[in-house]
């Protein structure tokens, strides 16, 4: 933080920057170097670290001595991770707490772009970034996002994949903001709370989001404020199929919190589950009939109200044998099965 005179610190208002980091020692710096240069006078840096084994948290206190760290004993995912560094931000009277991925890279005017707003505009809930991919930095990944119900819940990011020709930039309400950067104030975490913790992983942000406008409160991107995101680095992106898991159950359980669904056998829970295994069987991704797997233990899950960590031997990465040998299995076995049923509707039903 830059060197601060009297007059400076009471004029502008007192911000944390909370990054979590699990394993990911590279990532982390990186996002720190970027950090240190934001040009804003009043602000402190917290490192939550996620029980990593790397040896990460040793380095980045020897490399950064002037941070605030904080360990936790083992993974608690993003929604509770993230909220033992807000507890501790709270405690030590800040005014606004930016909430970074690890994985992310700032530019230096983020924050007086998110104070600008914060002084003119009436009922802010939370504020979020024009978000571009880390290796296409005028690539766009999100700038706010939309949520569409019918037929099916899904989330939409605004601009995703286009390139940046200042066709986004303009202030606007959204209907949710990504957890890779956002803004947020103290009154809103006493309006509506903490990250729930239900979550572990996933669809925590859109909830949070989505608490927030039910409070009467606006998400608002900001495009001012830019971020340069590696997406999914710290959970090996969509490569990992453990991750369908919670996408599925959480997706399940923000319809539920939300109003979406009437009860646990509402049709719309199949129609989103089979959305999420017709993706994976026409997508070329080599684990997808162990992610399958993953789909459905999720929704199982869901049924008996098996929330926030998931079983400990989804969050063990798998080995790359036994993943060849059961996406071989599966390949083999499903294949021939989908082959009898095409062949049986062909030679019976179409007669």
């Amino acid at each position: 933080m830059p060197n601060l005179m009297p007059e400076q610190l009471n004029t502008s208002p007192k911000v944390a920057i909370i990054i979590l980091n699990w394993n990911g020692l590279k990532d982390t710096i990186e996002c720190l170097e970027s950090v240190k240069k934001i040009d804003y006078p009043n602000f402190e840096i917290i490192v939550v670290d996620n029980g990593s084994t790397d040896g990460s948290p040793e380095k980045i206190k020897e490399m950064f001595p002037d941070i605030t760290l904080i360990r936790n004993k083992e993974n608690l995912g993003y929604a509770s991770g993230n909220n033992v560094g807000i507890r501790y931000a709270l405690k030590n009277n800040v005014e606004y707490i930016l909430v970074l991925n690890n994985d992310t890279v700032v530019d230096k005017n983020i924050i007086n772009s998110f104070i600008n707003v914060v002084m003119y505009e009436k009922n802010i809930g939370c504020l979020g970034c024009k978000i571009f991919y880390y290796n296409k930095p005028n690539i766009l990944s999100h700038t706010g996002g939309l949520i569409k119900t019918h037929p099916l819940l899904l989330g939409f990011h605004r601009g995703e994949n286009e390139e940046d020709k200042g066709q986004y930039d303009k202030i606007v309400q959204v209907d949710y903001l990504t957890g890779a950067a956002i803004f947020f104030s103290r009154f809103t975490i006493e309006r509506i709370g903490l990250f729930n913790e239900q979550f572990f992983l996933y669809w925590e942000d859109t909830d949070f989001c989505l608490r927030i406008k039910e409070a009467g409160l606006k998400n608002l991107y900001v495009f001012s404020a830019k971020v340069w995101h590696k997406c999914g680095t710290s959970t090996c992106g969509w490569r990992n199929p453990c991750l369908y898991y919670y996408v599925v159950r959480n997706r399940l359980l923000f319809t539920k919190l939300h109003g979406f669904i009437n009860s646990k056998l509402d049709i719309k829970i199949f129609k989103w589950t089979f959305y999420e295994i017709k993706k994976l069987l026409k997508s070329k991704f080599k684990l997808r009939f162990t992610a399958i797997i993953f789909v459905f233990w999720g929704l199982f899950d869901f049924w008996c109200n098996r929330f926030g960590k998931a079983h400990n031997w989804i969050d063990i990465k798998i080995d790359k044998f036994l993943e060849y040998k059961l996406w071989n299995w599966f390949d083999i076995h499903i294949r021939k099965y989908l082959s009898l049923v095409k062949r049986f509707f062909l030679k019976y039903i179409r007669k």
